[in-house]
């Protein structure tokens, strides 16, 4: 397992229709700090699709600076448009990124050839290694394990992002490839479970709140203390589903606004959390301790 380990899913902070790049470098550290083995800018959580060029290359240009090298850096580089995604890619490439990750195609309803087909052609124009990112609830097609398996087998990606929250279909995927690449879970929920599978981690949302709270169930696991790994995952349940009462990454936004570490801003088609769900937000921060 080369891509093993807590990867935070990184935010993209806005101020006034503008990145906060002073906020996204307060963030990063803040990972980097606690001890994170990687970060993903430019993923959903990161509102990746609302960036211009210009922004994803400063995000990606501060990141790999900051992270120097002390935690792996995976740029998501997906898009509809394979032309696209090739693009980003050797943006992220240039920059110094560690990998990309590749989302499976949103809106186009590509076939599994045709999902085969984009992996295959931005590995083909882009010397740098890919993950996978299956998330049917969001591209609405599901990459199958097949497709996976095919995948791995021709060196195309390195890793899979498994984010279909199907059960039956990440044991078939570890089952069928697990050897090849790895396996990180894209649920927060799912950490403990998909470890006990096979899987080598996870890239997640939570991280951006309690990375170290998070750590703490990947390294439970691997001293051995599964009991404990599964204690505090169970423990921070409520949390994280408070943590996507809304469309991510709005809850989580709010989240860290609440502490001070970045403005509450989205950008449309997303909106800020409506009270109510503010409130219960609230409510759960104080529970576990995180502000008064």
């Amino acid at each position: 397992m080369k891509y093993k380990g807590v990867y935070t899913a990184l935010v993209t902070p806005f101020k006034n229709g503008a990145v906060d790049y002073t906020a996204f470098e307060r963030l990063l550290e803040r990972q980097i700090e606690a001890g994170v083995q990687g970060v993903v800018p430019l993923g959903s959580t990161g509102e990746a699709a609302t960036l211009n060029t210009e922004e994803r290359a400063e995000v990606i240009r501060r990141t790999v600076k900051l992270a120097g090298g002390k935690i792996t850096v995976v740029v998501g580089t997906g898009s509809n448009s394979t032309a696209i995604s090739i693009e980003n890619s050797r943006i992220a490439a240039d920059l110094g990124a560690d990998a990309v990750m590749l989302m499976t195609p949103p809106y186009n309803k590509p076939s599994q050839a045709g999902i085969y087909a984009h992996f295959e052609a931005v590995k083909n124009a882009v010397d740098v290694p890919i993950f996978g990112y299956n998330i049917p609830g969001r591209s609405v097609v599901n990459m199958t394990p097949e497709t996976i398996k095919r995948l791995a087998d021709d060196g195309l990606i390195v890793a899979v992002k498994e984010a279909s929250g199907n059960l039956l279909q990440v044991m078939e995927v570890l089952r069928l490839c697990g050897e090849k690449i790895d396996i990180l879970s894209g649920d927060d929920f799912f950490l403990y479970p998909y470890l006990e599978l096979g899987a080598s981690g996870i890239i997640c949302t939570c991280s951006n709140l309690i990375p170290e709270r998070t750590l703490t169930i990947y390294e439970n696991w691997c001293e051995g203390d599964h009991v404990a790994a599964r204690d505090v995952q169970m423990e921070l349940l409520p949390l994280m589903q408070t943590l996507f009462i809304d469309t991510n990454p709005v809850p989580i936004k709010a989240a860290l606004a609440e502490l001070g570490l970045c403005e509450v801003e989205v950008r449309l088609p997303l909106v800020q959390l409506q009270p109510e769900a503010l409130e219960k937000l609230r409510a759960c921060m104080h529970r576990y301790g995180l502000i008064n």
